[in-house]
């Protein structure tokens, strides 16, 4: 049981999306996504029915070449839209401290000089 639900329990909220290798043997999974509003990607062979998936992949599901060359092909997608997204809040937080420092050093700069130095500085 923890095998297979261990990794519920420590969820905050619910997945963007889920993953599905069998749609047809997974009927629970696609029918609690479905309930959910979440978003189902799922290898669909010819004995499943894709109007149920969001996003089917028609493939052989039986097939084990199949179903780890797709995997791989998901797992490596994610990780890279991961590590654009850490990538960009990276850049984001830069602009913001930049800003910060930015606003620190106009009120320092206005309160060290004097009133005719300020209306000078702005002209």
């Amino acid at each position: 049981m923890e095998k297979v639900l261990g990794g519920i329990r420590d969820m905050n909220h619910l997945p963007g999306a889920v993953f599905i290798v069998d749609s047809k043997k997974e009927t629970i999974a696609v029918q609690e996504a479905r309930k959910l509003n979440i978003t189902t990607i799922a290898l669909t062979d010819t004995n499943a029915d894709p109007d149920l998936i969001d996003h089917p992949i028609p493939c052989n599901d039986d097939a084990f070449k199949s179903i780890s060359l797709i995997t791989h092909a998901i797992v490596d997608a994610v990780n890279e839209g991961k590590a654009g997204r850490a990538e960009i809040q990276a850049a984001e937080s830069e602009e913001e401290s930049e800003q910060y420092y930015q606003k620190d050093y106009d009120e320092d700069l206005s309160t060290a000089l004097t009133p005719e130095e300020r209306e000078n500085a702005k002209k």
